[in-house]
């Protein structure tokens, strides 16, 4: 903790119930604000977090919350001020979500002095992603407060929410139609549903058309800032929001044009990209095989519709997680190019025997090797169901559970005759796939053991002394191997859909690699060190969708 946050714990001053006055100023303890007095120490946001008392470990209440303004803390709350680089709100709700049982150095009562607080982890992104994430959690409270007040308060009138047709809230529905002029070429942006992304709903990569056609014949399907495009032929349901940054722009006739003269934009949008607009596609017999919608439908198109400053939070709340699944989604995709760009340049190019890029202190050339000197074939057998987990490789996740992958059981009930795969050891897939042209290599990573069919090719390294398994893990990771698989297997010849690809052939193919087990370390970090990133960023990514995916499911009436 005492990297991200200073202790101002000297500045606090308890003041006993006598010498309190009265007045406007709070004052906090390890509950809160448990009074109010006449003066104040303190006038900035800041963290204060419980110092003693039963919530500690009972956790009842809040441990750790903000105060802002002017105030006066007493000696029963610790009060931190962030570091540059880390952001108040991140910072409160990583402690608050803290078990500070661990940390407990009272006896009778339990206690969090200031020593063990110091050295108390909190893992901390990057500054504008701490802002995202602490937004984010302020505005999830703010919601369940809005709908506890909503759901319990015996004093107000229940407020009911409105079914209105989408047409009622519109000045113009409409659509345009396909420019005469097909080169693409041109002032003004124009629109298709394939440009419109599918998380965020981002505008990238359109075509073009002349002012002419914008201003003549497209006139009716102009768009102006804030029109909302929703899909309605091919791809049903993409939504977009117009920004001023592609104006001047048109549109073609699969996508619908929405003007909106009530209501709040981003509830709309949210509206239109959840469930019951889903379920109203799917039900609606006269879309089709071939998916459309009439202005008709979408004018029709049935929108719960509660009060404007509810709209107003439940679209800004959305709006917050599609930024968040944006900002994971792009450092993933960044990552990936990195890796990608770093592959090519990390390990030698052919006829080559040193990369282009190369951790200091390393000169020496790379060196030729048969995979059959450095690894040995694995052909143990399940025969003690010592592991009834059924794997596949997969080009994406690796080595993972046929069950989790397939969503259903492909091997067979009784798996003992299978290979028995452990932890650390490597496979071979030979069946092929776009993401994967010759097969996927890859280490049994994410379990302890697992069980393979006889038709992959299993291996593990004969002596780590000499070589890293990271370093592997990474050589499978390029195209550098493809070569000499592409040699050795039999042109369209397929057993059970795979590459007819001998054992004995496979480990017979060569690669190269640094002589130096230091320098295939390096690699293999830095390369690990890149998976892990892509991998937290995706798992956060997916973790956020299944967040709106829920709340998009749970927070709109249900019909009937």
């Amino acid at each position: 903790m005492e990297d991200v946050v200073e202790f101002l714990d000297t500045i606090r001053k308890p003041l006993e119930g006598a010498k309190r006055t009265p007045g406007p100023y709070p004052y906090y303890g390890a509950s809160g604000i448990v009074d109010y007095v006449d003066g104040y120490l303190f006038d900035e946001e800041l963290v204060l977090l419980s110092e003693d008392g039963a919530n500690i470990t009972d956790r009842n209440y809040p441990v750790c919350f903000l105060a802002s303004g002017k105030y006066w803390v007493n000696n029963h709350a610790h009060v931190l001020r962030t570091k540059d680089g880390n952001e108040n709100k991140f910072i409160c709700n990583s402690l608050e979500r803290k078990d500070y049982k661990q940390y407990n150095s009272g006896m009778a009562m339990p206690k969090l002095n200031q020593e063990v607080c110091r050295s108390i982890p909190i893992n901390c992104p990057s500054f504008d992603e701490q802002k995202k994430i602490g937004a984010y959690l302020n505005n999830l409270d703010n919601l369940i407060t809005l709908h506890q007040r909503k759901s319990f308060s015996k004093n107000r009138k229940k407020i009911v929410w409105e079914q209105r047709k989408l047409g009622t809230l519109c000045s113009l529905i409409t659509k345009g139609t396909t420019p005469k002029d097909k080169s693409g070429n041109g002032e003004v942006n124009f629109v298709k549903v394939e440009n419109i992304d599918t998380d965020n709903g981002e505008v990238t990569s359109m075509s073009k058309i002349s002012v002419e056609e914008h201003e003549g014949y497209l006139k009716r399907s102009r768009l102006e800032e804030n029109d909302i495009l929703f899909s309605i032929a091919g791809t049903l349901g993409r939504v977009s929001v117009v920004k001023p940054s592609i104006l001047p722009a048109n549109t073609n006739q699969a996508l619908a044009i929405i003007r909106t003269n009530e209501g709040y934009i981003p509830y709309l949008t949210t509206v239109l990209k959840g469930p019951a607009v889903e379920d109203f596609i799917r039900r609606n017999p006269t879309i089709g095989a071939q998916p459309n919608l009439s202005l008709e439908q979408v004018n029709n198109l049935d929108i719960s519709y509660p009060e404007y400053d509810e709209q107003v939070k439940i679209g800004d709340y959305f709006a917050l997680l599609d930024n968040l699944i944006t900002l994971h989604q792009r450092k993933c995709d960044e990552t990936k190019k990195l890796k990608k760009y770093m592959l090519q340049k990390m390990f030698p190019q052919k006829n080559e025997k040193k990369p282009e890029i190369r951790f200091a202190g390393f000169t020496d050339d790379w060196e030729q090797r048969k995979l059959e000197e450095i690894v040995e074939r694995v052909t143990r057998k399940n025969q003690d169901l010592v592991s009834e987990l059924p794997l596949t490789i997969s080009a994406q996740y690796g080595l993972i559970d046929q069950n989790e992958f397939f969503d259903k059981r492909v091997a067979s009930k009784d798996v003992s005759g299978y290979y028995l795969i452990y932890n650390g050891e490597f496979a071979y897939n030979k069946s092929t796939s776009t993401d994967a042209p010759w097969g996927a290599i890859k280490r049994l990573d994410k379990y302890e053991n697992g069980v393979l069919s006889t038709l992959y090719i299993v291996f593990k390294i004969r002596n780590e002394e000499e070589v890293n398994s990271d370093f592997l893990v990474t050589y499978y990771d390029t195209s550098n191997w493809h070569k000499d698989i592409q040699a050795i297997a039999a042109e369209g010849a397929r057993n059970h859909g795979l590459l007819n690809i001998a054992p004995a052939d496979f480990f017979k193919t060569e690669l190269m690699m640094p002589q130096d087990i230091d320098e295939q370390k390096k690699i293999g970090d830095y390369f690990k060190s890149l998976n892990d990133l892509i991998t937290l960023h995706q798992r956060k990514c997916d973790e956020i969708k299944e967040v709106k995916k829920f709340m998009l499911q749970n927070m709109f009436p249900q019909k009937g």
